[in-house]
């Protein structure tokens, strides 16, 4: 997260390409690090049942995050660079925008607990039946008397 963060104040700053190239090369295994590292947590933070409920949820919010993202950010660019036709440093506005909004996610993250919430209670169910294929043996006896 702290690489996505960073990324785009180095990439404003890159005035060769062989630049680029170096600061791919450095950030994008720790930034594409940074989405099973997050699945993960998000795994350890709900119980079993409630993984898939989660993800999707998540999943979901991310996607119309992204699409709202990409139509704001576009525009941004856009009116920023007046079309393309501005100077570099017309790109500073977005970048820097971006990288705020990183730093923000990043400092956030860093403010959760270090240690995951306890599992949550597993509801009680009835068990399958004993092997001879009749009722657990609480039930028989209970039928017994």
């Amino acid at each position: 997260l702290g690489g996505s963060a960073v990324f785009p104040v180095l990439f404003a700053m890159c005035t060769e390409v062989w630049h680029l190239a170096l600061l791919f090369f450095l950030l994008i295994g720790p930034i594409i690090l940074q989405f099973p590292i997050i699945s993960a947590i998000k795994s350890n933070m709900v119980g079993d049942d409630e993984q898939g409920l989660v993800q999707g949820a998540l999943a979901a919010i991310r996607v119309a995050a992204v699409a709202i993202a990409d139509i704001f950010f576009g525009w941004f660019y856009r009116w920023s660079t007046d079309s393309g036709v501005a100077p570099r440093e017309s790109t500073y506005p977005p970048l820097f925008t971006t990288s705020a909004l990183a730093f923000a996610a990043f400092f956030i993250g860093c403010s959760l607990s270090s240690t995951p919430p306890p599992p949550p209670q597993k509801s009680c169910r009835p068990g399958p039946p004993d092997e001879e294929g009749g009722a657990p043996p609480e039930v028989r006896s209970a039928e017994a008397r």
